[in-house]
């Protein structure tokens, strides 16, 4: 058994296909077949079932293959850890972000990583809060920059900082007309809200305090995954949605006239850098942080 065997099973089980795994791997077909098929021997179990199309995992494969996932990842951390033995800040980031944070600071935060850290090569992905807390557990991220308390004893959360919420508001709102907000002041029947999935979501119906039939007096529901999509709506059938202060970046000069503030003290959200508990690479996550932080600060002016 060897790691390279335990690459190409990963490979198969991603494309579902042995030839565009082949590929993948830079190897030919007969030498991925032959060398999984020598694994499967050694190991006495039939990791995928060849009469399907496409290639399935068989029920045994699927738990091997949860095993061998976490048996890179752990080697992946071994060779970083030596890299930072070394005093080395190199090598891949796999970074994965929430998209309520995504597309506020990654425009600006990524080539100041790239600028800053030249030998790091990164591989971004937006996930929602849960799926990214299982890829970090599971290997398939290094970090997750996400808005969310983690209780998980796997893992290990650095904060960041905190992020007040405001309000965009409709001037048809009796809101609109008031310079701070408190939450009573929200109308639920025509709040806006994040799709099922999104931390911001909870946040804010705690923060409304709402229950569900509260929400439920709308004559129109819509949820969306996309908080540029709220604004829209707020703006084309009124109402009122809820964000965080870095989803106002982008927004015009007319919009901008409808955000409002909460009265103090102000609903905030902590935004968090999250990695697994025995994450080797320190200097890089104490780097990571330090970017993030500053590129928020400089948004803010600070």
């Amino acid at each position: 058994m060897n790691l390279q065997q335990l690459e190409y099973v990963l490979a198969v089980a991603q494309h579902q296909h042995f030839a565009r795994a082949a590929a993948h791997c830079y190897v030919t077909q007969p030498t991925l077949s032959m060398m999984i098929q020598k694994l499967e021997s050694e190991l006495g179990v039939q990791i995928f079932d060849r009469s399907r199309q496409p290639v399935e995992l068989t029920r045994e494969g699927q738990a091997m293959v949860v095993h061998i996932r976490q048996i890179l990842a752990d080697v992946g951390r071994l060779r970083d850890y030596a890299s930072e033995l070394q005093h080395h800040i190199k090598g891949e980031v796999r970074l994965g972000v929430i998209p309520t944070i995504a597309p506020y600071l990654l425009p600006t935060l990524l080539p100041r990583l790239m600028s800053e850290h030249p030998d790091l090569k990164f591989n971004v992905r937006e996930m929602v809060t849960e799926r990214l807390l299982d890829a970090i557990k599971s290997g398939e991220i290094d970090m997750g920059l996400m808005a969310t308390p983690v209780e998980d004893i796997r893992l290990n959360s650095i904060p960041l900082f905190k992020e007040p919420f405001v309000a965009y508001v409709s001037p048809s709102e009796v809101a609109f007309h008031k310079n701070l907000l408190l939450p009573e002041d929200i109308n639920p029947a025509h709040l806006w809200l994040l799709e099922e999935g999104h931390c911001l979501r909870g946040q804010v119906l705690h923060l409304c305090a709402l229950r569900s039939k509260d929400h439920n007096t709308a004559r129109l529901r819509y949820e969306s995954g996309s908080l540029e999509t709220l604004v829209h709506l707020v703006d084309a059938q009124q109402g009122i949605t809820i964000l965080p202060l870095m989803a106002t970046r982008f927004l015009g000069a007319h919009q901008q006239a409808q955000v409002r503030k909460f009265a103090e003290p102000c609903p905030t959200r902590e935004i968090t850098l999250v990695t697994v508990n025995n994450f080797p690479r320190r200097r890089l996550l104490v780097a990571m942080a330090e970017v993030v932080k500053g590129v928020y600060g400089q948004y803010l002016g600070k």
